[in-house]
């Protein structure tokens, strides 16, 4: 996974650089068309009021300040894709804790975007005075239905610092169970083990119950129980099934797995298994090889693995049904 993540930091930086290299081309053979365009200066779009040294002044945005401001824009979009991409592939060897690469390529991104938008405000004569305005207006907004967007948002920053979630974790979410495959601004991608892409809003991440199976370890734990007939000796089916676990490669030594001898069932001795492997991906195989050499095993042993049974006692019969039940079975 990180490899690929590097590939594809390496890739968006080199798009960055061709863009870069041909729209410098562009100014180098087009010099002089954009020197022309400096009559776009007089072209005046809008006034508005402004201080400058305590003074009211009026001021105004010409066509040429417009087309800055969208130069800042797309110059900032191409920033905010090649800073993050060039982080990545500098400090991939330095940055090995999981998931923090990432949040920090995510933090810049979101500085850039800002930053950038922030200059082509100012260019068109949106200062902090009247910005201040559209952060009422937001406020103000979020009491008119934009309380969801803004925590999914605000609870993604919370993901990319606090790190209860990380790329590349497998978490279980409510009835979700996956992979963490991307950190958006909204919400985050899952990737189930059937392959399918879930859409989660990043704040059910933070407010709902979460189990992490990869936060701290990738150790993981696993049982399951075998019940065997009352006739067989439960001590000799514990020592049995402890053997099996402790050939199996896969099953670690520390912890080392145990058999516990755990209830008289209905219709057999429930015996425990319990054993660790190093990695959640073994551990459906670990257990499925466990249940087909545990059936092998009891076998060749003699070993009956119980079923369900119940005695039925008949209190009365009709006489002419005595017959058919004393017959030998065909």
């Amino acid at each position: 996974i990180d490899l690929e993540k590097m590939n594809a930091s390496a890739v968006a930086l080199l798009q960055v650089a061709v863009a870069g290299v041909a729209v410098l081309l562009m100014v180098l053979i087009w010099q002089q068309f954009f020197t022309a365009l400096s009559i776009l200066d007089g072209v005046t779009l809008w006034s508005y009021a402004d201080t400058v040294a305590g003074k009211e002044t009026v001021s105004t945005v010409s066509a040429f300040d417009a087309g800055g401001a969208l130069l800042v824009l797309v110059l900032g979009m191409v920033l905010a894709t090649g800073i993050p991409s060039l982080v990545g592939i500098v400090f991939y060897g330095v940055i090995t804790e999981k998931g923090v690469l990432y949040a920090i390529q995510t933090v810049i991104r979101y500085v850039i975007g800002v930053l950038a938008a922030f200059f082509a405000l100012q260019m068109l004569g949106f200062g902090w005075s009247k910005l201040q305005w559209m952060a009422a207006g937001l406020s103000v907004g979020l009491g008119f239905g934009l309380q969801a967007i803004f925590a999914n948002f605000f609870s993604g920053l919370i993901m990319l610092f606090e790190r209860p979630v990380r790329i590349g974790d497998v978490i279980t979410l409510g009835e979700f169970s996956g992979t963490i495959n991307r950190i958006r601004m909204r919400a985050t991608t899952i990737t189930d083990f059937d392959n399918r892409e879930i859409i989660v809003p990043n704040q059910m991440f933070v407010t709902e119950r979460l189990i992490n199976w990869t936060l701290s370890s990738s150790v993981v734990r696993f049982s399951f129980d075998v019940g065997v007939s009352y006739d067989a000796d439960p001590r000799v089916v514990r020592e049995t099934l402890l053997e099996i676990l402790h050939a199996d490669p896969r099953v670690m030594k520390e912890p080392a797995p145990n058999v516990i001898f755990r209830e008289f069932g209905p219709s057999s001795l429930s015996m425990r298994c319990f054993a660790h492997v190093e990695d959640l991906s073994l551990r459906f195989q670990v257990q499925n090889d466990l249940h087909m050499r545990i059936a092998e095993v009891c076998r060749d042993k003699g070993i009956e693995i119980a079923c369900p049974q119940m005695d039925l006692h008949l209190r009365s019969v009709d006489g002419g049904a005595k017959p058919s039940l004393a017959a030998p079975c065909a």
